[in-house]
Parts: C-alpha cells; sequence; structure tokens
C-alpha cells in the first residue's frame, strides 16, 4: 500500500510538472501570437519600427518554444515575410519563407501563399520569370482548393505584378477582375483597396487614364478610411502616374 501510495504521488508529481510545462509553452505561444498580430496590424498602418520590434520579439518568442533555428511559420511566418518585403529587407524575407515552403507539403493554403510571397520576392529583384513560375504555382494550388482568401491573394499578386510591369494587361485585367469579384462577395476591403490599385495600373498600361484615376481614387478612399498605409502610398504612386 505505501509502495502504491508512493507511486500515486509520483505520478501526481510528474502530472504537474507536465501541466506546468504545457502551461508556461502556451503562454508563450499566445504571447508570441498577440505579438505577431500587433506586428501585423502596425505593418498595416506604416508604423515601420514597431512591426519591425513586435515581429523581432515573436521570432524571440518562436526561438524559445521551437529551438534556435526555427522561424516564425504559417500565417506568422507569411506575415513577417510580407513586412520584409514591403521594407526590401528580401534576403531575410526569402531565408523565412524557404523554410515555410519546406515545412508547407502538407498544408496547401499555406504552400499557395509561400509560392505567392516568393513570387513577389523575385518580382521585387527583377526576376520575372522566376516571378511568373512561382506566382503560376502559387494559383495553381490556390484554384485546386478553392478557399476564397487564398484564390484572391494569388490572382492579386500574379494581376499586379503583370499589370505593373506591363508584361500581360489582358491577362492581368482577368486575374484582377476575378479576384475582385471574389473579394466583393466575401467583404475583403484590404483586398478591395489593393485589387483596386493593380487594375489603376492595369488601365494606365492600356491608356484608359480616367478609369485608371477613378480606381486609384477609390482604393484612396477605402484605404484612408481603413488608415491602411500601404494602400494609400500605391494609390498616390498610380494617382502620380496619371498625366492629364
Amino acid at each position: 500500500a505505501e509502495r502504491a501510495a508512493n507511486n500515486g504521488i509520483e505520478a501526481a508529481n510528474y502530472l504537474r510538472d507536465v501541466k506546468g510545462k504545457i502551461s508556461k509553452r502556451k503562454k508563450l505561444e499566445n504571447k508570441r501570437n498577440a505579438l505577431c498580430w500587433l506586428a501585423w496590424i502596425n505593418h498595416l498602418m506604416g508604423n515601420i519600427e514597431l512591426a519591425e520590434k513586435y515581429f523581432s520579439q515573436a521570432h524571440t518568442l518562436h526561438q524559445q518554444i521551437n529551438g534556435k533555428n526555427s522561424y516564425l511559420d504559417g500565417l506568422r511566418g507569411a506575415q513577417h515575410t510580407d513586412h520584409l518585403i514591403h521594407i526590401r529587407k528580401f534576403r531575410d524575407a526569402l531565408v523565412i519563407n524557404s523554410k515555410n515552403i519546406k515545412s508547407s507539403e502538407e498544408n496547401l493554403p499555406q504552400m499557395s501563399r509561400s509560392y505567392r510571397l516568393e513570387g513577389d520576392i523575385n518580382y521585387m529583384r527583377g526576376r520575372h520569370d522566376l516571378a511568373r513560375e512561382q506566382y503560376n504555382s502559387a494559383l495553381k494550388i490556390a484554384q485546386k482548393i478553392y478557399i476564397k482568401s487564398i484564390l484572391i491573394d494569388a490572382l492579386l499578386a500574379r494581376g499586379r505584378w503583370l499589370a505593373r510591369e506591363n508584361i500581360d494587361i489582358h491577362q492581368a485585367f482577368s486575374d484582377l477582375n476575378e479576384a475582385l469579384e471574389c473579394s466583393l462577395s466575401a467583404g475583403y476591403s484590404f483586398y478591395e483597396a489593393d485589387i483596386r490599385i493593380g487594375l489603376a495600373f492595369a488601365n494606365i498600361a492600356s491608356g484608359n487614364e480616367k478609369k485608371a484615376e477613378m480606381e486609384a481614387n477609390q482604393a484612396l478612399r477605402i484605404s484612408s478610411n481603413m488608415d491602411y498605409y500601404w494602400g494609400k502610398k500605391d494609390a498616390k504612386e498610380a494617382l502620380a502616374k496619371i498625366t492629364h
């Protein structure tokens, strides 16, 4: 009986220790996740230094949880990568995104998003053949799984690239109009602003400056209402290219 009691006490102590460890890990995960959302919100508002600070803190916590060689993954990693692309830290963005691609073989939404981000990196670095391959891969997966946010993401990215670089305006309009239809039906205002900016550039490239101005102004209004810094910045860039 005494032995059984001792075993019971040992088991109870073991369970308490395990529960304590789980609780500590969960607290760290919750804090990391909260920091990522704070970083992303500040990124969208254009508070670059705060976004950098919160992503850095989240990354440190993630390494405490998962080891020194780990990086923010899943949606958290995608948001960090997107932020780094916007501030032109392409090498850092590529490191995080490459890890995400390797870890997303069974997560098709994340794989599509990762290919899209790699397309953005190569587009911004002027590697257009690679960008085309990655955008096409992202869209192929998105069409297969048909999750609206993932499909919009892939269509917007390819359409915006085709329009801004004046590569294939017909396909740009096709991608962006399909993305806009999906966005409006789902109520995704951030996507709508970015899509309309893409349409503004497509119209500039096709010589329809009146339509381009309308799309850019609408994107600017949406972005201003949400305090969406990147939308305001890109809409103003489009308006500055209109000559009339």
